[in-house]
């Protein structure tokens, strides 16, 4: 779960984004992501292809990003929201990715039970930059 402002600085105000491995919100269908607006007190989906999401974070630059797990042999990869679509944004893992952190610097770290990220070994925890 992350609070995330789709519209950066603009009017909107921003949302609870949760991901997980269900397919509804309230009476909205939401493949494993969906945003909360707690203003208006709305579900919007922002459908995952993957099995299941697993961690949630927002970089600096205001993109929403999310570990989905895929399914296949336990591969992960780490996953940016284009506004209407998931887009690959790192390599993927040979397994979970269970937690996600941005640095002040603006790196990203994944956390989880893999031991590769992107080909590369890494015992538990990578960086992206």
């Amino acid at each position: 779960m992350v609070t995330w402002d789709p519209d950066g600085p603009g009017p909107a105000t921003p949302v609870v984004v949760l991901g997980g491995n269900f397919t509804a919100a309230g009476n909205v269908e939401a493949r494993r992501v969906v945003a909360f607006d707690p203003v208006s007190a709305t579900w919007w989906p922002l459908h995952s292809a993957g099995a299941f999401v697993s961690a949630c974070a927002v970089l600096q630059n205001g993109d929403l990003v999310a570990a989905h797990y895929l399914g296949t042999n336990f591969d992960a990869t780490v996953m940016r929201w284009n506004g209407t679509a998931w887009v690959p944004l790192a390599a993927t893992f040979n397994a979970m990715v269970n937690a996600l952190a941005v640095l002040p610097n603006g790196e990203l770290i994944a956390g989880g039970n893999f031991s590769f990220a992107g080909g590369v070994a890494a015992s538990r925890i990578a960086r992206w930059n």
